[in-house]
């Protein structure tokens, strides 16, 4: 049964206490990243693109039916000097909720593995 999953309370995670990688991937010399951290005891996930390039563009995909079906939160085109990560949304703790990191480099897209 799926569960319902939304963009909805997004925060700033710069405050996330804990923070790791969850999924990684080495996309054209940049490092795709699905992060999680506690944000006010609360355990959090967001993307980041390390060593971006100005123009690329990142965003956090999450799933309510366990990877069938993804909607798109805080696409965020890269600048030179700006953050280079979305806001992070809570996690929820059912098999059925995965999320991932992606990025568009040019006409590449580019995605972490799920983490459910």
């Amino acid at each position: 049964m799926s569960v319902q999953v939304s963009c909805s309370g997004m925060i700033d995670p710069v405050d996330a206490i804990n923070k790791s990688n969850v999924q990684s991937a080495v996309v054209e010399g940049r490092t795709l990243e699905l992060r999680q951290g506690d944000v006010g005891g609360v355990q959090h996930a967001w993307a980041r693109l390390s060593d971006a390039h100005d123009g690329d563009v990142v965003w956090l995909e999450i799933s309510g039916d366990g990877g069938k079906t993804w909607i798109k939160c805080d696409r965020r085109t890269i600048r030179a000097g700006r953050r280079n990560y979305t806001d992070a949304q809570r996690t929820v703790n059912d098999a059925q909720v995965c999320m991932r990191a992606v990025a568009q480099l040019g006409d590449s897209r580019y995605q972490t593995a799920a983490w459910c």
